[in-house]
């Protein structure tokens, strides 16, 4: 009976002690993976700040849906896009600045063996190049602007990781089939060698219209007020320009894009 006695105090010992390593383990876990999402969102917020911090307004075309999704840069999925006459209009409001239009879309490098590179989807992003360093997320840091139908400027981490240079040229999958450009120039996003890790291919306004069915149209339009606009009274003016169905919000410098004012 004793050893039986001692047998189960010790089963019982090691079950215990499994329990508690468990639980120890678990709380761990759940601790770290809130340390990195925390860390993580506080990176994307700084990138994001840096990288949209002279943005006064944003026009964009009306959800099709009621969909708040915070946590998405510049997201375009599912809103009306906006009319090029929206973009000129805008551009002769005073107090504004500059504003320029953007469109993206689907565009997927692909490596020299023909793999592509990226998983597709949300992190492959083709752009219309914004070259006005003060309004543009995208800065460029080798190279030149694209100007003709087959340049592409690349994420500068694309191009370390996969051996591409300024004057090569490489093979990009698009909606509607694969093309060859010529890389012009490489870009960072804000102060980050790319977005995330989605790689990016931007073009000239023209040829990303284009590429991404958009000719006469903008995803959105970025305006920079002028120096000492009344912020205020620039917001009623560019809402009074709107067509029904657009609309228009604030950036705030190091914040995520908040819901649309009225």
């Amino acid at each position: 009976m004793r050893r039986i006695t001692l047998r189960g105090l010790m089963a019982r010992k090691l079950r215990m002690a499994l329990t508690a390593l468990a639980i120890v383990l678990a709380v761990t876990f759940i601790t770290g993976t809130l340390v990195l999402g925390d860390t993580l969102n506080r990176t994307f917020d700084n990138v994001v700040g840096t990288a949209y911090q002279h943005v006064s307004f944003q026009v964009r075309g009306k959800a099709a849906f009621n969909n708040d999704t915070a946590a998405a840069v510049d997201s375009t999925a599912d809103r009306k896009p906006v009319a090029a006459s929206v973009l000129t209009a805008v551009r002769r409001v005073p107090g504004v600045s500059y504003a320029f239009g953007s469109v993206g879309g689907y565009a997927q490098f692909m490596t020299r063996d023909d793999n592509a590179i990226g998983s597709g989807g949300g992190s492959t992003l083709g752009f219309a190049f914004d070259p006005n360093a003060q309004l543009s997320p995208y800065r460029l840091v080798a190279g030149h602007a694209p100007t003709a139908p087959d340049d592409v400027v690349m994420d500068k981490a694309t191009a370390t990781k996969h051996g591409f240079a300024i004057g090569d040229k490489v093979l990009i999958n698009l909606p509607n089939r694969p093309e060859t450009f010529t890389i012009t120039g490489l870009v960072t996003f804000g102060s980050d060698n790319n977005l995330a890790g989605v790689t990016l291919a931007g073009f000239d306004p023209a040829t990303a219209q284009a590429l991404f069915n958009l000719r006469g149209y903008y995803n959105t339009i970025s305006v920079l007020a002028a120096p000492g606009a009344d912020t205020i009274k620039l917001q009623r003016a560019i809402a009074a320009t709107l067509p029904p169905g657009d609309e228009y919000r604030s950036r705030r410098p190091g914040r995520r894009d908040r819901s649309p004012r009225p």
